[in-house]
């Protein structure tokens, strides 16, 4: 069998093969050749698969508003508001007098017994009401009313009256001639500025009934027609024996008047 000995020394290699020994010298390692060409483009692998999606990006700039569209269709109409305080704006700060002052007589009115007489007024202004007084003339009530109080009605579009503040019965309430006579409403009046009221009294008896001041228009046929106008200035509601809660406008009761009881609202 050959037996191949190789024994290295430096720069030298000595291979032994069948016991005949043969020497190989080596020379020093040559400079590194230039790199070779670039080999061809291999073929296209197979696609990888998908990676995990990113986060979002941040929010891009508001585009510029949209043409304006069509108008809409006209919303129904309000309810309407209350009226201007107008001509019935009498300057108190505090309180009104239905009448206005300036349109006041000198005179005394008559009264019947069983008739409300009643006022009518624009409110001139926003208040809590608590006392109404009428002045009496010379001729007070004579002993003794069976029936005396103060009544305010809020008019309806229609002309209707609803009653929204009154004072109790009080029987001796007009018996003092020439003087104020207040009366306290049983729980006090919200007057609304620019709501048509009708201030009044009514008293019952079976003795001489009061005076009161005030203003009485003139009894010609046009006066009378022009008061039974809705809304009247003055208006008279007959046949009473209490303050009515309700009164409708034309009823038989329920006639224009001349006569105008100045109240004073406080």
């Amino acid at each position: 069998m050959t037996e191949m000995v190789v024994v290295s020394y430096p720069d030298v290699t000595v291979v032994d093969v069948e016991s005949t020994p043969t020497v190989v010298f080596g020379g020093l390692a040559g400079p590194q050749g230039p790199p070779g060409v670039n080999g061809a483009d291999g073929l296209d692998g197979d696609q990888g698969e998908m990676g995990e999606p990113g986060p979002p990006g941040a929010d891009g700039a508001q585009g510029p508003p949209g043409a304006q569209g069509p108008p809409g269709q006209q919303g129904a109409q309000g309810v309407q508001g209350p009226r201007g305080a107008g001509s019935d704006s009498d300057g108190l700060a505090v309180g009104q007098i239905a009448p206005r002052r300036a349109d006041l007589s000198s005179g005394t009115l008559g009264t019947a017994s069983g008739t409300l007489y009643l006022t009518f007024f624009i409110a001139d202004k926003t208040e809590t009401i608590r006392t109404l007084a009428a002045q009496v003339g010379a001729v007070a009530a004579a002993a003794t009313p069976t029936l005396c109080r103060y009544g305010v009605y809020q008019v309806a579009g229609n002309g209707d009256l609803s009653q929204v503040a009154a004072s109790p019965n009080v029987p001796t309430l007009f018996s003092t001639p020439s003087a104020a006579a207040p009366g306290t409403l049983t729980t006090p009046w919200a007057k609304q500025g620019g709501l048509l009221y009708a201030a009044g009294l009514l008293v019952v008896t079976a003795a001489a009934a009061p005076q009161f001041h005030g203003n009485q228009l003139a009894s010609t046929s046009l006066v009378s027609a022009l008061t039974k106008v809705n809304p009247p200035v003055a208006a008279r509601v007959t046949g009473q024996s209490d303050l009515p809660t309700n009164v409708a406008f034309g009823a038989g009761a329920y006639v224009g008047g001349q006569t105008q009881i100045a109240i004073h609202m406080y």
